[in-house]
């Protein structure tokens, strides 16, 4: 089985953190447009996905070979052709994968992840990935703390750290992850619940980096 990969050097690693089955052949790419290249391939993974113009056009024309992108943002009506992967920097080294996909598409879903040694867990849509939720509450809180003075980052991403036992700060988390992906998950849950709306500090980040 051969797959084809769009990844960062740190995306690869943590993709292979739980192992590969010996009967799969990966290839690894650094620009979108080398998919193209590789329409014969059993499947297809987009872990740099951010839906910038042209790139859901570029991947249907791999289809029907199914394919996975790094999503949990977008409804899946405007990505409801693809396998949507909960594949932020450090979630993709847990043995759970969180997909989103019609049922058409899950049974070849599943058969894949136990390929990457990972369980799946089937969330009804992208924005419904649990462990994103709660991580991006978790930064989205911590900017508030920041906002009101009540704690400067290093000492919040102490606390967090020592307290819970999370493998990182909330600041050095949304680092990781990008602040562009937590800011636009919250603020398309905010849309139906306030609570979401993001802290206006993290909405800042995105402007500095």
């Amino acid at each position: 089985m051969r797959w084809v990969v769009l990844a960062t050097d740190n995306l690869k690693n943590e993709f292979l953190s739980q192992g590969v089955k010996k009967e799969v052949d990966i290839e690894w790419i650094k620009e979108r447009p080398d998919f193209l290249q590789h329409r014969k391939a059993d499947a297809f993974f987009d872990l740099e996905f951010e839906n910038k113009t042209g790139e859901i056009a570029l991947l249907k024309e791999l289809l029907p070979a199914p394919v996975f992108i790094n999503n949990a943002v977008l409804d899946d009506k405007e990505t409801s052709a693809f396998i949507s992967f909960l594949a932020w920097p450090t979630f993709l080294q847990r043995e759970i994968a969180e997909l989103s996909a019609g049922e058409n598409h899950r049974p070849e879903a599943e058969k894949i992840m136990e390929l990457l040694n990972r369980k799946t867990a089937w969330c009804n849509n992208a924005k419904s990935f649990i462990s994103a939720r709660v991580v991006a509450m978790i930064i989205n809180e911590a900017y508030m703390a920041l906002e009101e003075g009540i704690a400067s980052k290093q000492d919040i991403d102490i606390a967090m750290q020592l307290g819970t036992h999370y493998p990182h700060g909330p600041f050095a988390w949304a680092q990781k992850i990008g602040y562009k992906r937590i800011a636009g998950l919250l603020e398309n849950l905010s849309c139906t619940d306030e609570r979401y709306r993001p802290c206006r500090l993290l909405q800042a980040e995105i402007t500095k980096s």
